[in-house]
């Protein structure tokens, strides 16, 4: 697929997202029940990340030549790639230790709406904790083998 293409269909998505955003959190206000529009304002800022990541998408593709995500990182003084690695390592163990909460809250509930609400937070948390280990092992890596040079 051509760049312009790209960058066209990532800039339409941030906009379709940023719409559907504000039409799904105007959709909240008619909800009275608390979980219900909870939910709904829970997808409104779904829809607002997902225009946040097209957004970011489509200036990636606007540059001529797309470096890999890690390399910014590397041009940090080594005490502050050291912080960040820290920071992440932190997020992980959080998240590791809010998929085992919510896992076992899961077992204990019964009410089937409260175990879709706890599915989705799970989810979520899986999905989260994927991405910073994605990011960690991308960082590592690409610190190893600068130490190397």
């Amino acid at each position: 697929m051509e760049r312009n293409d790209l960058i066209t269909i990532t800039m339409n998505m941030a906009k379709k997202e940023k719409e559907y955003a504000e039409s799904v959190k105007d959709t909240a206000k008619f909800f009275r029940h608390p979980l219900v529009k909870v939910l709904i304002e829970a997808i409104s800022l779904d829809s607002e990340k997902h225009h946040l990541l097209f957004n970011v998408l489509a200036q990636l593709f606007e540059q001529k030549a797309l470096a890999p995500v890690v390399d910014e990182l590397l041009t940090l003084p080594k005490e502050d790639i050291n912080i960040v690695i820290s920071m992440i390592r932190d997020h992980i163990r959080v998240e590791t230790e809010m998929i085992e909460m919510v896992r076992k809250l899961m077992d204990k509930v019964e009410d089937e709406d409260i175990r879709t609400v706890l599915s989705y937070i799970y989810d979520d948390e899986v999905r989260h904790h994927k991405l910073l280990t994605d990011i960690e092992q991308k960082i590592i890596t690409k610190y190893e083998e600068k130490k190397e040079e």
